[in-house]
């Protein structure tokens, strides 16, 4: 592990934890015990953000992809945000309502992205994936 950007509970999967740091996203389902590497090692994630209305529904802010949105808990990442696509995102917030996610991007300000319900499936065709 790397430098430690985020750390935070699972509000949906009691005993599991995720962790950012420069090398990639980190899981943990002993309670912080031991920790695997699970993805965006590409992607640098700063920000980790589950949403508390969609138990699956993860958003990460990333220096090379922008935004990312996980509609599985983790396992896969799209982009989120088309605009933001190359922007180093660096801190996210949800709306209370759920209805939009504010972006934090170094040197360029703070971004509103609407989130629409096609946001949440897969095959979308306008939410690319990442590997």
């Amino acid at each position: 592990m790397g430098v430690v950007h985020w750390v935070g509970a699972d509000p949906g999967v009691p005993g599991r934890y995720l962790l950012a740091d420069g090398c990639g996203l980190w899981e943990s389902t002993d309670e912080a015990e031991t920790w695997a590497l699970i993805g965006l090692e590409q992607s640098m994630p700063n920000d980790v953000l589950f949403d508390p209305d969609r138990p699956r529904v993860i958003y990460a802010a990333t220096e090379q992809h922008g935004v990312l949105i996980s509609i599985d808990g983790g396992s896969r990442w799209r982009q989120l945000g088309q605009r933001l696509s190359r922007r180093h995102a660096s801190v996210l917030s949800l709306h209370p309502d759920g209805s939009a996610l504010y972006v934090a991007v170094v040197n360029d300000g703070v971004y509103r992205l609407e989130l629409m319900p096609w946001h949440f499936y897969d095959g979308h065709e306008q939410v690319a994936e990442v590997e």
